[in-house]
């Protein structure tokens, strides 16, 4: 039976402890596409926060695929979403609401990859996803 798929978590498996692709895992997914394998890059960043590393291995166009933000949004890596399940602004406000009160960190990041807050207080963790992530940070409220 031939490979037609391979999906590629990204923090802890493709990227080596420094976020560095090593180069031999370049050449396996550069085989992998010249053989016509679709390769998928998961995680549960934001697409701002693949998309260079998918560039890096060749993963570009409609028939090659991110699965971001843990599952919330797949897309092809041109860009067009395929699937959303996305959290609503009531269930937000919610969810915000519950870690205000239980002095819990909470944000969601949007699907043009904004990481949102209602905390103005906003703690170091937060500024270094959106660091990391080629991310904008949006404080709302």
């Amino acid at each position: 039976m031939a490979i037609k798929f391979i999906a590629l978590d990204t923090d802890g498996t493709l990227l080596d402890s420094n976020g560095k692709i090593l180069p031999s895992t370049k050449i396996a997914v550069k085989k992998a596409l010249e053989q016509g394998i679709k390769v998928a890059l998961c995680s549960g960043r934001p697409i701002a926060g693949l998309k260079h590393f998918m560039d890096e291995l060749g993963i570009v166009g409609p028939n090659q695929y991110a699965v971001t933000l843990n599952g919330a949004i797949t897309r092809t890596a041109d860009g067009q979403v395929m699937t959303e399940d996305l959290v609503s602004n009531r269930l937000y406000r919610k969810m915000f609401a519950f870690g205000k009160k239980h002095h819990i960190l909470f944000n969601i990041v949007s699907p043009d990859s904004k990481i949102i807050t209602g905390d103005h207080d906003v703690d170091l963790m937060v500024y270094t996803q959106a660091y990391e992530n080629s991310a904008t940070l949006y404080i709302a409220g």
